[in-house]
């Protein structure tokens, strides 16, 4: 391999290696606000379309072209280019995803900080008997508080560049197979306590039954990006991931879209619970998780 990478143990390594890079932060965090800021189920099926007309045929492109090219995405287009007998020009587009994503760091260097100030907050015990109000003060309090936010970041930034340091098999692999688990293992709970919440009527028929009426323009526009977003499209990531596919990309596309959907899916279920029986607006912004799983885990 031209990357100076170890390869992944073996295809489902590949498949666990795609299934980190997607499931995360978009999911948890992300969707739950969209899902809220856009009608609910209108929005759940126009991202579903949108994941199959787009993402999913976009993520195999990519992946295509990483396992053709061997490489990641700067060298790799250009690389391909040469040997279709075009300019090396071409590897300006990697080199442009690649500035994409690093364009990206800092959305995650800041959302995954408040994550990390979360998680040391629910082990000290802040969330017990939380309300959602008060659940809504703490997280306006930690956004407000400059030095902290840069601490949380720093930390943040300083775990994903140990992890990545370790190279793909023993440190991006290895990190899926530990989180990926456990982030499922988090959110089934998460939905197991929110069974018998008073809002779990409601929660459902908002989720899975669509209103047409909030079908705009900018829904389909908001679908369609977090579709690139969640599957880390236009990044060079799925190109860099590519590389290491021997035994094909179709099965690893489609499980990674499958589990991305369904771990979106159960984050919506843990989020809207708890903000119907608050009696909270759906359309919380970008704070939206942050102000209502401290609830639940408060509730447990």
């Amino acid at each position: 391999m031209a990357t100076g990478f170890t390869r992944p143990a073996g295809g489902r390594g590949v498949t666990l290696l795609l299934v980190g890079a997607t499931v995360g932060l978009g999911n948890v965090w992300r969707f739950p606000w969209l899902v809220g800021e856009y009608g609910g189920g209108a929005f759940l099926l126009l991202y579903l379309l949108c994941l199959a007309g787009l993402g999913l045929p976009l993520m195999i492109a990519e992946l295509v072209i990483g396992e053709r090219a061997g490489v990641a995405a700067p060298r790799g287009l250009g690389r391909l280019a040469i040997r279709e007998g075009h300019s090396r020009a071409w590897g300006v587009i990697g080199v442009a995803s690649v500035a994409a994503g690093v364009l990206l760091l800092p959305v995650y260097g800041i959302v995954g900080g408040w994550s990390l100030a979360y998680i040391f907050r629910a082990a000290g015990g802040s969330f017990e008997g939380l309300d959602t109000l008060a659940a809504a003060r703490l997280f306006r309090a930690l956004v407000h508080d400059g030095e902290a936010l840069l601490g949380w970041y720093t930390l943040f930034i300083g775990a994903a560049v140990l992890v990545a340091g370790r190279d793909v098999r023993y440190g991006i692999e290895v990190a899926a197979r530990w989180f990926v688990p456990l982030l499922a293992v988090l959110l089934g709970a998460l939905v197991a306590a929110q069974w018998e919440s008073p809002g779990l009527p409601a929660a459902l028929a908002f989720l899975f039954v669509p209103d047409w009426g909030a079908v705009t323009v900018e829904a389909v526009l908001a679908a369609l990006g977090h579709a690139f977003f969640t599957l880390s499209l236009g990044a060079g990531v799925m190109i860099a991931f590519g590389a290491y596919c021997r035994g094909g990309v179709i099965f690893p596309a489609v499980a990674t879209v499958v589990m991305d959907t369904l771990f979106a899916v159960l984050a919506g279920l843990a989020v809207l619970p708890a903000l119907f029986n608050g009696g909270l607006s759906a359309s919380g912004g970008a704070g939206l998780a942050f102000q209502t799983l401290p609830v639940v885990f408060g509730g447990m």
